[in-house]
């Protein structure tokens, strides 16, 4: 069989598993002597793209912080949301040694408002904030919490929005300083430098009889046939109806064949 290099429908690679298979690709060639090969000046193209890729990957953490966000957001909703349901709950219930606590806590959260949840991530952040310096200083809804088994929730409620805080200002610090990455961009230009080595490869093959290219070819296609395998397998999950966007990426090519 000719040897020839595999090439990948590199569109369909997520910005981290692009990223990924192109430092892979560069690790070969950083293995072999590409002068030798005739191949320096296409390798050295493709390896002066990796700054800018790795501005995307710097690019991508960012989108996670606003994954953990979003997370923590829900979290904070659902048990704000789940803490007002039990109040009604209990009032419900209407069992006498319990009203005055229910009491306390139905005006608790008449006062703060039952639709925090619904506010904006920074108006939710402070209103939060405020109920807890009440709930710290009225120990009569502190009592009132601890009769109705509240507290531990209350607590969870106080660690998420704590959480989300920290999170919300480490993004907004990031951002303020982070440089406006045009993905697209570095992605086009390093699909041409990719397509330029790997048409460089083929082109030495046919025309260099007496140089080997067997070894990086197939060390090469074995990390390209990987990815394509990948590749499939997510097209054959959404083809079957999931949804492949909440997946994680593509796992790295196994480190014991690098």
């Amino acid at each position: 069989m000719k040897l020839k290099v595999l090439h990948l429908t590199l569109k369909s690679l997520w910005n981290s598993e692009y990223t990924m298979y192109i430092n892979l690709v560069v690790a070969k060639l950083l293995a072999v002597d590409t002068d030798a090969l005739r191949l320096k000046k296409v390798a050295l193209d493709l390896q002066g793209v990796l700054p800018y890729l790795a501005k995307i990957a710097a690019q991508e953490l960012g989108n996670l912080k606003t994954l953990t966000l979003t997370t923590l957001d829900t979290t904070r909703d659902l048990l704000f949301d789940g803490l007002v349901d039990l109040a009604y709950a209990y009032e419900k219930m209407h069992v006498p040694a319990e009203l005055d606590a229910v009491a306390q806590i139905q005006h608790f959260f008449t006062t703060h408002g039952r639709d925090i949840s619904s506010a904006n991530y920074l108006s939710e952040s402070q209103r939060l904030n405020d109920m807890f310096t009440a709930y710290d200083n009225n120990s009569l809804v502190k009592a009132a919490a601890q009769t109705l088994h509240m507290v531990p929730y209350f607590e969870l409620l106080r660690t998420a929005n704590t959480q989300f805080v920290t999170e919300f200002n480490l993004r907004s610090d990031e951002e303020a300083t982070a440089e406006k990455v045009d993905s697209k961009a570095i992605r086009a230009e390093c699909d041409d430098k990719l397509n330029a080595l790997f048409t460089a490869i083929d082109y030495c093959i046919r025309e260099y009889d007496g140089i080997d290219y067997t070894e990086l070819v197939n060390k090469i296609n074995e990390i390209t046939a990987y990815y394509k395998a990948q590749l499939k397998a997510r097209a054959t999950r959404h083809h079957n109806g999931a949804d492949v966007t909440k997946e994680a990426p593509i796992e790295d090519f196994p480190v014991s064949d690098i």
